[in-house]
């Protein structure tokens, strides 16, 4: 079964770019562009790794990652954000997220972040 992904940024053509590429590498890919949509599309798709950006148009990136926390899911989820500070990450980090990755991204070093992943091994 191919790992699943789920983008969770309101970056249109961002979000896109990132399932095309990963696709590419054997990876499931779907896309929302909000909060809300990401959380309905988690619960239908049940992702192993979820890619969510910090600022969004209606919830915030946190208050996402704390109601796909409240699920219970074991799914690694990686916050991404252009505006980079070191509280977001920690705020980030203690409210479960795995990684925390700063914008512009390097398709590539996602990729390579993705495979190191428990249990997701190399494509």
């Amino acid at each position: 079964m191919l790992p699943r992904v789920l983008v969770i940024d309101d970056e249109i053509r961002l979000a896109k770019n990132i399932r095309v590429y990963l696709s590419r590498y054997e990876f499931d890919v779907q896309v929302a562009n909000s909060g809300l949509e990401g959380l309905e599309i988690f619960a239908a798709f049940q992702p192993d790794i979820v890619l969510l950006d910090f600022k969004l148009p209606d919830i915030d990136g946190l208050e996402v990652l704390g109601r796909l926390r409240a699920t219970g899911t074991k799914a690694h989820i990686i916050l991404m954000t252009g505006q980079g500070s070191t509280e977001v990450a920690v705020a980030a980090m203690k409210a479960g997220a795995c990684d925390y990755l700063s914008k512009p991204l390097v398709l590539k070093d996602l990729k390579n972040l993705l495979e190191a992943l428990p249990g997701k091994g190399s494509h």
